[in-house]
């Protein structure tokens, strides 16, 4: 009995530690000690560090599958087996997403709330494989702050790179304008997820057979995913707008000058920010037409043939009255509608074509910047 009630006096000190994001100790300790619930959750500190170990788990396992998967495929590369298990896979991110994005959906900070995070030091073995490479321990470093054209490239194995290019010792303190980040984030990417599962590949069919439809369910879950996606994104230009503060900053307004972020955001990046933002959300939300030149090359070419001319898309009746096989050239003729007043053009791709041609005529400015600010912004 003695040592019950000792234990139950020492109960508070032998708990759940503070979460520590700032040190590749602290950070496996806390992901170790958080429970796999988050309605076990206890307070604002536990749920921002069980959204970080969380999407960290999810990413490691992606990666792993990547790894695994193309193994397996060079040893059975039966095209059912494989959209089985990419089933299964997307379902399962889609899931983490899901309990994540539900988190953080309901996630609002007082200010000093926030956790210090410090992506830099956590040196993570990602891809299972027993050792932690050079790409590994510097995965989460955020690169330099200042102007650097787009790519998907793949990781240096040299040191020294990252030494000089990265930003190693990079800290900052999460805010609930960092939370509508995550927030949007991971809005897009289980929109992407469910675009995914509600389609599947037919291996061997021709060309305008090879995607169809299953799930139009999962479409429409998508569609909605992405429009809360900028609603959030909306959310957070205000939240940083009204940020008065200027201290481990994540994302910084025009007046911020203490953060870490890999972009430069003046007032002009704002301004681009809303205005995408303005053209965007009416689009997706079927009240103005995607309307493309029919002499325009590479995708945005691909979309105005679908539309004969005075016409353009609406891209929300592609997502609620879908066509079984999306592929095909008449899949979208019940989305085309007249250019009036009732149905506008939207001015996105001629804000896109102009971002463009001012990079080309800026050779200071790479060509697709504006792309890096959707990236690393949403």
């Amino acid at each position: 009995m003695k040592r019950l009630l000792l234990s139950l006096l020492l109960w508070p000190c032998l708990g759940f530690a503070a979460p520590d994001l700032a040190t590749k100790e602290g950070l496996a300790t806390t992901c170790a000690a958080l429970p796999a619930d988050s309605r076990a959750l206890k307070n604002n500190a536990e749920r921002q560090a069980f959204a970080v170990c969380n999407d960290i788990a999810l990413l490691r396992q992606i990666i792993r599958w990547i790894k695994e998967g193309m193994k397996e495929f060079n040893r059975d590369p039966n095209p059912d087996t494989l959209r089985t298990e990419l089933r299964k896979k997307f379902t399962y991110v889609r899931d983490q997403l899901k309990k994540v994005r539900t988190l953080l959906a309901s996630l609002k900070l007082t200010p000093g709330e926030g956790l210090m995070l410090a992506p830099g030091e956590w040196q993570l073995h990602l891809d299972g494989d027993g050792t932690i490479e050079t790409w590994e321990r510097f995965f989460f470093a955020f690169p330099q702050r200042g102007v650097h054209s787009f790519g998907f490239n793949m990781r240096s194995d040299d040191p020294p790179y990252y030494q000089q290019q990265y930003q190693l010792d990079a800290r900052f303190k999460i805010d609930q304008s960092d939370v509508f980040w995550a927030l949007a984030y991971h809005q897009f990417a289980e929109g992407l997820m469910e675009l995914l599962l509600a389609h599947q590949v037919n291996f061997g069919a021709k060309g305008d057979e090879s995607i169809e439809l299953r799930d139009p369910a999962a479409l429409l879950r998508s569609h909605l995913l992405i429009l809360e996606g900028v609603a959030s994104s909306r959310a957070l230009r205000r939240s940083l707008l009204a940020e008065t503060d200027d201290k481990d900053e994540w994302i910084p307004n025009p007046h911020q000058k203490y953060t870490v972020f890999p972009l430069e955001l003046d007032q002009q990046a704002y301004d681009t920010w809303e205005r995408f933002l303005l053209e965007f959300s009416p689009l997706w939300a079927g009240k103005t037409l995607l309307v493309v030149e029919q002499n325009a090359g590479g995708m945005l070419g691909e979309v105005a043939k679908r539309c004969p001319p005075g016409q353009g898309l609406n891209v929300a009746t592609l997502f609620l009255k879908p066509a079984r096989f999306p592929l095909a050239m008449d899949a979208a003729r019940s989305a085309c509608v007249t250019v009036d007043s009732k149905h506008p053009a939207s001015g996105l791709v001629t804000m896109l074509n102009q971002a463009a041609e001012r990079g080309r005529a800026n050779p200071q400015i790479p060509e697709w910047h504006f792309v890096r600010y959707l990236y690393w912004v949403n």
